[in-house]
């Protein structure tokens, strides 16, 4: 345990208030520093977050692009017709070629 010794020296109250008021201010703000620092984290959290649901979306994109060229190739070859510029019914799936009017055909 501690003694307190008496000094003899005082201050005016008015200098006490100063002192006392810029400790707590300090302290104030302090805890809106460590505030601060927290959302900072909290949105490069977030930040991560979005970039891996963009990666995650692009990756699936691929797979499912992948996934149709390769169902494309199969199809095609199967009808032995390439499946650009055609329509299929989807109730009867007959496959429709599409003919451009402006070339005549």
């Amino acid at each position: 345990m501690e003694d307190i010794v008496d000094t003899g020296i005082y201050i005016s109250s008015e200098d006490y208030w100063k002192w006392r008021l810029t400790i707590e201010e300090q302290g104030h703000a302090g805890t809106r520093v460590k505030l601060c620092q927290r959302d900072v984290k909290i949105k490069e959290l977030e930040r991560s977050i979005e970039v891996f649901k963009f990666q995650s979306a692009n990756r699936e994109h691929d797979k499912a692009k992948d996934e149709y060229i390769k169902i494309k190739k199969e199809i095609e070859g199967k009808i032995g017709l390439p499946l650009n510029d055609v329509i299929i019914d989807e109730h009867t799936f007959e496959v429709r070629q599409i003919k451009n009017m402006e070339k005549g055909e």
